[in-house]
C-alpha cells in the first residue's frame, strides 16, 4: 500500500472537458467574439494560461488573470450543479478514505475551481476529505514540472517514492514520474512518449475501477 495516494482532477476524477469548452465559449460570446464547435475541439487539454492568452488574442478585453478566474468560477458552478464523475472515481475515493492512507488532490486547476469537488468528496466518508490540496495557483511551476507532486508529498510528510499517483495525461504522468513517484495512467487512450511509456515506475490501468483492485483498496478498507 502507498504512503499516500495523490490524484489529478480534470480527466482523472472528473470529466470537465465539456465544462471548460462551455466556459470559454460563453466568455468569448459575452464579449462579442465568435466561438464554434471547432474552437471547442481545438482547446481540449490546454493549460489555463494558454487558454486565457488565446481568448485575449481572439478579442476578449480582459487581463489573463481575470480570464482565468472567470473560467474557473464558471467551471466550478457547472460541476457544483452536476459533478461529472469519471467511472469508478466515487468508489475509489470512498474506499481509500475508509483507510488511514492520506489522500491528496494535485491539479493545475486554480483554488477557485476545486471547491465543488472538495465538497463532494467530503460527502463520501466520515473523513474530512482530501488531506492535502495543491492547485495550479500555489506553485511556481505547473505540470509537467514535478513541483506540484513534490509539494504534496512534503506537506504530507511522506517520501515521494512511497506515493502512488493517478493521472490521465502525458503532462501529468511526466510530472509524477519526475517527482519519483509510482504512477498509474488511468486513461487507456493516452498515447505516451516511448521513454515515458517504458518507465519502470509507470503502470497502465483501464480506468479507476481497475485501480481499486490493483492497489488492494477493497481489502484495505475492510481491515
Amino acid at each position: 500500500m502507498p504512503a499516500a495516494l495523490l490524484c489529478d482532477m480534470d480527466g482523472t476524477l472528473v470529466d470537465t472537458e465539456g465544462a471548460w469548452s462551455r466556459a470559454a465559449g460563453d466568455l468569448a460570446r459575452a464579449h462579442g467574439v465568435p466561438w464554434s464547435a471547432a474552437d471547442d475541439d481545438r482547446i481540449v487539454g490546454w493549460a489555463i494560461p494558454r487558454l486565457a492568452d488565446h481568448l485575449g488574442g481572439r478579442g476578449v478585453p480582459l487581463p489573463q488573470g481575470e480570464v482565468a478566474e472567470q473560467l474557473h468560477r464558471a467551471v466550478s458552478a457547472q460541476t457544483a450543479a452536476a459533478m461529472p464523475w469519471r467511472p469508478g472515481a466515487r468508489d475509489l475515493l470512498a474506499q481509500v478514505l475508509a483507510t488511514s492512507i492520506p489522500v491528496g488532490l494535485v491539479t493545475a486547476t486554480y483554488a477557485t475551481g476545486v471547491g465543488a469537488l472538495l465538497d463532494a468528496v467530503k460527502d463520501l466518508s466520515a473523513r474530512a476529505g482530501f488531506d492535502v490540496v495543491v492547485t495550479g495557483d500555489v506553485v511556481a511551476h505547473q505540470k509537467p514540472h514535478p513541483e506540484p507532486y513534490l509539494r504534496a508529498a512534503r506537506q504530507l510528510g511522506v517520501e515521494p517514492g512511497d506515493c502512488v499517483v493517478l493521472e490521465d495525461s502525458v503532462t501529468g504522468v511526466t510530472a509524477a514520474l519526475g517527482a519519483g513517484m509510482r504512477t498509474f495512467c488511468v486513461e487507456p487512450g493516452t498515447v505516451l512518449p516511448r521513454t515515458v511509456a517504458r518507465h519502470p515506475r509507470l503502470r497502465r490501468a483501464d480506468g479507476l475501477t481497475e485501480v481499486i483492485g490493483m492497489l488492494g483498496l477493497e481489502s484495505a478498507a475492510m481491515a
